[in-house]
């Protein structure tokens, strides 16, 4: 009977060293500030708040062929769902959200070359804004990353 105890507690020992062990490597990966990314260390603090900047006024570049693809979107899955739907509209529809992700693509792809060659850095999908750290952005993925999952 000791026995078992002994290997029950064992077991639950090893699993919260385990799950531990993940926090601390997990910790590693952001810095003091909340998850900027290890580029945003190297920076200081006029750098810091010029890439502040530059990523608010990118997002807000970004925002209206966003929602631009979150209606094109819904108009589409209403179409889907009806008893008939309209493939020439389908088809359209299509097209423009495949146009529309590739220009937001283009948008984003632009802006981390310009902070790479200015700044020196290119955060990425890890980067998040003081103002914008946990917060749940429209689309559904967190600080406008866009629709669907997210980061």
């Amino acid at each position: 009977m000791s026995g078992k105890i002994y290997l029950s507690f064992g077991a639950a020992l090893l699993a919260v060293l385990l799950i531990g062990s993940l926090a601390l490597a997990q910790q590693g990966r952001w810095t003091q500030e909340g998850g900027y990314g290890p580029g945003w260390t190297q920076l200081d603090e006029q750098q810091q708040q010029e890439l502040l900047e530059r990523r608010q006024a990118h997002h807000e570049q970004v925002y209206p062929k966003r929602q631009h693809m979150i209606a094109r979107q819904a108009e589409l899955n209403a179409l889907l769902a009806s008893p008939e739907p309209d493939q020439a509209r389908i088809e359209e529809l299509k097209q423009d959200l495949v146009q529309l992700n590739q220009e937001i693509f283009e948008m984003r792809l632009e802006h981390r070359i310009q902070n790479r060659q200015e700044l020196g850095v290119c955060p990425g999908k890890g980067f998040r804004g003081k103002q914008n750290r946990g917060v749940r952005g429209p689309e559904g993925r967190g600080a406008f990353e866009g629709p669907g999952r997210y980061r």
